[in-house]
């Protein structure tokens, strides 16, 4: 089961310069595990109304207690780094555990860092069983709470839609990812594909294949096979099964970062001519987009762990987010930008210096104050591709 989840956790997931590249200030990484701040978990007066552009704001104080699955896996990673920074743009600090891949750990470890008093929990949940311990835990110390990343099941968002801590779930939409994909490899001639995904159960891979197939098929393409992974151990193995019995495929999905890397070695390895598209960025496979091994990569999921934590800045204050219904976002409106050949050297410099920092403290502050709407939530979230890649265009 360790190592079922393990593949799940690992598919899911995915210091600057302002002035020059539009990127965040936030320092080096999320890793830090101590704390400090105020403790506890009142929600505070705001002291501005103006969109978080008084300097009152800069300076919180505030502790976030979160999560990183697996610390080394860079996917898993990247989250903390963007929690950190978006912590720093607001004068905070985040207390990050290493759950060690280990779901059982996630629960346990987060009422260790709930004694501590931090102010605000923002996690990626992992397993849906998880999500009501979470909010269980959270509201047993009194503290406020949001998620990114990976989406409890309905009815418990039902149930936490009517808790008082809850400040919402930020997520990207899988389905709509993987169909971009699939538009761009049927225009670039591919009739035939394959998939290579992570263990069945994990909802991004299983909607990113929804997604994929449904736009392909629809064009006039085939999906010709999917092979499942317990983890991504199984991946050179398990593609080259896929391969062996579709060589005649000439388009390859990678559903995450470590699938995409096995369709290369398996395409080297057999001699075989596909092309590969694949879901998640590393700095390795922007460098293998340049080099032409692969088409196109999807990024900026991880980013909705910035946007969650700014849902929780903002319950904090005194003013949370709330829809038309007065419920706490859940929201699967993150857009993803994308890695190809046309942007690939402008988005390696880009990465390179933003890729723990995305949302730039001018961009943070604009969406934390009593005058912000959900609407606008809601559109920076749907702006955030456009934004990205006008970032890009400076280098």
């Amino acid at each position: 089961m360790k190592k079922r989840l393990l593949g799940m956790v690992l598919a899911v997931a995915m210091a600057s310069s302002l002035a020059l590249t539009g990127c965040g200030s936030g320092g080096d990484s999320g890793q830090s595990n101590g704390t400090q701040g105020t403790g506890g978990s009142s929600e505070q007066e705001n002291t501005s109304s103006s969109g978080g552009q008084s300097g009152d704001l800069s300076n919180l104080g505030y502790t976030f207690a979160t999560n990183d699955f697996g610390q080394g896996e860079y996917s898993l990673d990247i989250n903390a780094w963007i929690i950190d920074s978006v912590a720093q743009h607001v004068g905070s600090t985040v207390d990050v555990v290493d759950n060690q891949f280990t779901v059982d750990n996630i629960v346990t470890q987060l009422r260790s860092q709930l004694s501590k008093g931090p102010d605000g929990v923002c996690m990626i949940g992992i397993a849906e069983t998880v999500f009501p311990a979470i909010s269980q835990a959270c509201q047993e110390a009194n503290v406020p709470y949001s998620f990114f990343a990976t989406p409890p099941v309905d009815a418990d968002v039902e149930t936490m839609e009517e808790d008082p801590l809850y400040a919402g779930t930020v997520l990207f939409d899988p389905e709509a990812e993987a169909a971009y994909l699939a538009e761009k490899a049927y225009e670039a001639g591919g009739r035939k594909a394959v998939i290579l995904a992570g263990a069945q159960g994990d909802y991004n891979h299983d909607h990113r294949i929804t997604g994929f197939t449904k736009k392909f098929e629809e064009l006039g393409g085939k999906v010709l096979d999917v092979a499942r992974c317990d983890n991504p151990g199984q991946g050179d193995e398990k593609g080259s099964n896929l391969l062996s019995a579709n060589k005649d495929a000439d388009v390859a999905i990678g559903a995450g970062a470590g699938y995409i890397t096995s369709l290369e070695g398996v395409r080297e390895k057999m001699g075989l001519d596909y092309k590969i598209y694949g879901c998640d960025t590393t700095p390795n496979l922007i460098q293998d987009v340049i080099d032409g091994k692969v088409e196109i990569i999807s990024a900026g999921a991880n980013t909705g762990a910035g946007f969650a934590e700014i849902l929780l800045i903002n319950k904090l204050l005194g003013h949370p987010i709330l829809d038309a219904d007065g419920k706490a976002p859940y929201t699967k409106d993150l857009t993803l930008f994308y890695c190809d050949s046309s942007n690939c050297e402008k988005f390696q410099k880009f990465w390179d210096e933003c890729q723990k920092n995305p949302l730039t403290q001018e961009e943070v502050m604009n969406l934390i104050g009593e005058d912000v709407t959900y609407d606008d939530f809601i559109t920076a979230l749907k702006n955030y591709a456009d934004d990205s890649y006008a970032k890009i265009d400076k280098y």
